[in-house]
């Protein structure tokens, strides 16, 4: 008999246990599954209400329809179009007697150069200069590269650049030469063909021994350089501790440079 009793109570606790087990197995999964429905449920919403929950925006503000007009535009097959993009502002037009203008100083060093190299542009800028001083820089506007390479030259090495001044001129004389001979040859004037080309063959000659004295300046130029590199060199070859120290010190201190 009380075999049977305590066989009984076993089965029944079994049966309990079975029937927990079962229930909290039917919670975990009620617990995974029921958030996943609700995501899909507030994503199959249509109301203004969900879109706006959804979207963290009120319905009574005023950009929630423009912005649901924006994204749902689309085209009449049904493809959706890409919203248009603002355009920048136009840039305000500045005013003419707000544009820059050339300093009396900067005006003289720039003339000057041209006086060299361009006397015909230099006259045109000083002739516009005193009638209308807004355009001059309209003037000198596509000349101001060359011209301040050539005020670069000038103050760091005089004879080139009257060289180069020279080599312009020379340019220039043999332009108008090679036309006046184009002319005679046109007009069958042999004579003056012949008294052309004879002022045509001294000129280029000038040139020439020009030319040859500027590559002769222009290799002084380099042996000076290659000169001072070689004596730089030496020195740094006496001071070659020192320069180790001074570098060791500085690594030493957190601080590294690329030169030494």
């Amino acid at each position: 008999m009380n075999a049977d009793g305590t066989s009984g109570r076993s089965t029944t606790i079994r049966r309990t246990a079975r029937h927990v087990l079962l229930c909290l197995c039917a919670v975990a999964v009620a617990v995974v599954l029921i958030p996943d429905w609700r995501v899909h449920a507030d994503a199959g919403a249509t109301t203004p209400e969900r879109r706006a929950a959804g979207s963290g925006a009120s319905t009574d503000s005023p950009e929630a329809p423009a912005r649901e007009g924006r994204a749902n535009t689309a085209a009449p097959d049904g493809e959706r179009v890409p919203a248009a993009r603002s355009q920048p502002p136009p840039r305000p037009r500045v005013p003419a007697d707000s544009r820059p203008v050339i300093s009396p100083q900067m005006l003289d060093d720039v003339l000057a150069v041209l006086d060299d190299i361009e006397p015909q542009l230099a006259a045109e800028v000083r002739r516009s200069h005193e009638s209308n001083p807004e355009r001059t820089m309209e003037l000198l506007r596509p000349h101001l590269p060359s011209v301040r390479r050539m005020m670069t030259i000038k103050s760091r090495d005089p004879r080139g650049y009257q060289f180069r001044v020279d080599d312009l001129r020379y340019a220039r004389k043999t332009n108008e030469l090679a036309k006046k001979i184009a002319d005679a040859r046109e007009a069958e004037n042999d004579q003056q063909v012949r008294r052309l080309t004879r002022e045509a063959r001294e000129l280029v000659s000038e040139h020439f021994d020009m030319r040859q004295a500027w590559r002769k300046h222009e290799v002084q130029l380099l042996e000076r350089r290659v000169s001072q590199m070689r004596q730089a060199i030496d020195t740094r070859g006496q001071q070659k501790q020192q320069i180790i120290d001074d570098k060791l010190e500085e690594i030493s201190g957190g601080v590294v440079s690329g030169d030494f």
